[in-house]
């Protein structure tokens, strides 16, 4: 069943909902704005968190009678304030207790600084700026993995000398994490030129293999895929998903599985935003097994105001946490929590 987090509000814009798991508590970190003219999800944006037991969470989404369920989380306030832009977060579990969430903020004048915080309780009280050599601009997306005796960070941006944007890897040693002058670049997807610009990537790890899913930045818009052994050297990358923005990947039951915003338009003139038809969905998809796509829930409006999702296993069910557009251009949180058997 689909329940609520975050009501609808009016002038208030909730979105990129992110969650992990500590403990016998969930935690939904998301980014709250005000709905406006400038910024592409508006501005004045912070991170907050909502902390949910999570017995009471699983018994709420399983309630029929029940449709609103975040008044039963505890809300904070994690980063922001006035006169800045917080524009996204997101949470990963780096395994041995330590997690991590990286954060940027975007402010009217388009400069970008991009955060990563460290925690072993979710309490995420500090955080560092990073900047990466050799490379001029990136944002972080998807989650970060720990392989061997590094963090691994799915980013995009653009190198130094180079006119286009690129998937790119960023790592750091784990012991040398708060230390900003230890991140470096890891490596960057053979993607070309301006025409095949990758944008929003999630990295998952199946068996032996590295698997890299990256947003096309231009239309037509996809979801490419690249693999590798080593993080270093990688596949030629390959149209895998049509009409699909914003993927995130996860390794669960030996399968992978991808959640992404589908498309129904990949383009919107001011009427057709303000549409009551469908522009496009959250959706998962299994990309590797003959299964059929689950589309979670369409939205009308602005295809760019719904659609990110998180995923993963919440006592040996998948959750699935997204946020929701309307024409109104006001979107709101919800929550999908699904027995296996039906997915799988």
């Amino acid at each position: 069943m689909i329940k609520t987090l975050v009501p609808r509000r009016e002038n208030q814009y909730s979105a990129f909902p992110t969650f992990a798991v500590h403990r016998d508590q969930l935690f939904v970190f998301f980014r709250q704005g005000v709905k406006g003219r400038w910024g592409t999800h508006g501005h004045g944006g912070r991170v907050k968190r909502l902390q949910f037991d999570l017995d009471t969470f699983v018994v709420a989404c399983d309630d029929p009678e029940r449709e609103e369920i975040g008044s039963l989380a505890v809300e904070s306030h994690v980063h922001g304030e006035k006169g800045r832009n917080e524009m996204d977060a997101i949470v990963s579990d780096l395994g041995d207790g330590l997690f991590c969430l990286a954060t940027r903020n975007f402010d009217r004048e388009k400069r970008m600084r991009c955060f990563v915080g460290f925690s072993h309780d979710l309490n995420f009280r500090e955080r560092i700026e990073i900047a990466v050599p050799g490379v001029h601009w990136f944002a972080f997306y998807g989650k970060a993995l720990r392989v061997g005796d590094d963090l691994v960070f799915p980013a995009y941006g653009g190198l130094d000398g180079k006119d286009h944007m690129q998937a790119l890897l960023i790592s750091v040693p784990v012991e040398r994490r708060h230390d900003p002058t230890a991140w470096g670049l890891r490596s960057a997807i053979p993607n070309g030129s301006r025409d095949r610009e990758l944008n929003e990537s999630s990295l998952v790890r199946a068996g032996d293999r590295f698997h890299l899913f990256s947003r096309a930045h231009r239309q037509p818009f996809a979801l490419w895929h690249a693999t590798s052994t080593d993080l270093d050297r990688w596949s030629e990358p390959r149209v895998i998903i049509r009409d699909a923005h914003a993927p995130m990947a996860i390794h669960w039951r030996d399968r992978v599985c991808v959640s992404y915003r589908h498309l129904y338009r990949g383009t919107e003139s001011e009427e057709q935003a303000a549409s009551a038809a469908p522009s496009a969905a959250t959706c998962l998809e299994w990309p590797f097994d003959d299964r059929p796509i689950v589309t979670i829930e369409s939205f009308p409006g602005s295809i760019y105001d719904g659609g990110y999702s998180d995923l993963g296993p919440v006592r040996d069910r998948l959750l699935l946490v997204y946020y929701q557009g309307n024409a109104q251009g006001e979107p709101y949180l919800r929550c999908w929590l699904q027995e296996p058997d039906s997915l799988l």
